[in-house]
């Protein structure tokens, strides 16, 4: 009856075992981040002319989060480059994805008339960046 009752406790025990590692996550799990943000740009168009103030502005995905959006301004033929700018994030519901936005007024910045690249940078809580760029003019 004793050997009975261990076999029944032993298959009671590896039967909860089971039960219980099925239900483990082992490895990075879905709570580390390991890929870096994907960007994009949607506006000014690419070779747009831009005047005035005018917006800078996009869409982002992450597999977790994103903490900051950054525009650098590079003149093409001068190669003077213009400070980073923080954009607005806006997060959809569950902060994977949203769109981020930049107003830009170049007399405020000095920025000159001329060609520019917009290297935009969305960088995750984990400071994995993805990046993006888009060549227009400003006139």
């Amino acid at each position: 009856m004793k050997k009975m009752l261990r076999k029944v406790n032993l298959y009671f025990f590896s039967l909860i075992s089971i039960v219980i590692l099925s239900n483990c996550q082992i490895g990075l799990g879905e709570a580390v981040d390991v890929q870096p943000p994907t960007i994009f740009l949607t506006s000014p168009q690419a070779d747009a002319l831009v005047r005035d103030t005018f917006v800078i502005e996009g869409t982002y995905s992450d597999d977790l989060s994103v903490g900051e959006i950054s525009i650098t301004l590079k003149e093409v033929y001068t190669n003077v480059e213009y400070k980073q700018i923080n954009a607005v994030i806006k997060p959809d519901s569950d902060g994977t994805k949203g769109t981020w936005t930049c107003s830009i007024n170049p007399k405020e910045l000095g920025i000159i008339d001329g060609t520019y690249v917009a290297t935009v940078s969305a960088m995750d809580t984990y400071l994995h960046t993805g990046k993006a760029t888009q060549t227009f003019s400003i006139d």
